[in-house]
């Protein structure tokens, strides 16, 4: 794959946080169709509104908390289902980003950290706040899922994004925060179909990123999922795993181990 970001940076590992984590349910659900069953697994996902989250934020500072983590389901997605009279403040944050610069603004809070958010959405603003406040009061660590590096997989999980839109992406944030940046991903081996060339897509495109870590894990087989369906049959899916798979996805877990 040509035009890749080259691996020059230094690498780090992820930092550990000892502080309790706020969690912060995001936007509207868009359920990931290769993760999660076709019946209403999770449910509907609401987004707090500004004014709860700020309370939370000051009940974990008056608690003696330093670092606090935002996460959630598609938690860049907050705010997107808010109505144009949802919060009772008209200058409340409706989107992500103006959550976090309102977090910081408005609390002590002596650290923030962002969980894991979707590739596309880390639009120009939420990038921009590394640039503003990364490496003082928001750490400089960036999680996006990856899942694949091959273009023909993503497309099969019908993810939203492509491996180049990945790549922009973490250019961007690269600019925004500076080598100093920790990039992690997740990453799935062995979803139905993977050949051994698009596998090493996904080596090519982990290689030339400088990731700090990885979340490895092998496709699992969930009856009701779109990943179990792309197989003809019940007995079929069982030879194949049984042949085949479960012995693939350890080694080509391993052959992503020694990248990070």
């Amino acid at each position: 794959m040509t035009g890749l970001l080259t691996p020059l940076l230094r690498k780090r590992t992820g930092a550990r946080c000892t502080d309790p984590s706020e969690p912060v349910d995001p936007g509207r659900l868009r359920k990931p169709p290769h993760i999660l069953r076709d019946s209403e697994d999770r449910g509907s996902s609401r987004s707090l509104f500004a004014e709860a989250v700020l309370k939370h934020v000051a009940s974990f500072i008056a608690a003696g908390g330093n670092e606090l983590v935002l996460f959630g389901i598609n938690l860049g997605r907050w705010g997107r289902g808010f109505s144009a009279t949802a919060n009772t403040i008209n200058s409340s944050p409706r989107t992500l980003a103006e959550l976090v610069r309102h977090i910081l603004r408005r609390t002590s809070l002596a650290r923030l950290r962002l969980s894991s958010i979707e590739p596309m959405d880390w639009d120009g603003d939420l990038i921009g706040l590394m640039a503003e406040f990364g490496g003082f009061r928001l750490a400089r660590r960036a999680h996006l899922p990856l899942q694949s590096g091959s273009d023909a997989v993503l497309r099969r999980m019908h993810r939203r994004y492509r491996p180049w839109h990945y790549v922009e992406k973490v250019e961007a944030l690269l600019r925004a925060a500076g080598p100093s940046l920790t990039l992690g991903a997740d990453v799935m081996v062995g979803f139905p179909g993977e050949t051994e060339g698009e596998f090493a897509e996904t080596l090519e495109l982990v290689r030339a990123l400088p990731f700090g870590y990885l979340h490895l894990f092998p496709f699992s087989p969930r009856p009701g999922t779109l990943g179990w369906h792309s197989t003809p049959s019940v007995r079929f899916r069982q030879r194949l795993w049984k042949s085949g798979w479960k012995y693939c996805a350890p080694w080509r877990l391993k052959r992503l181990r020694l990248i990070v």
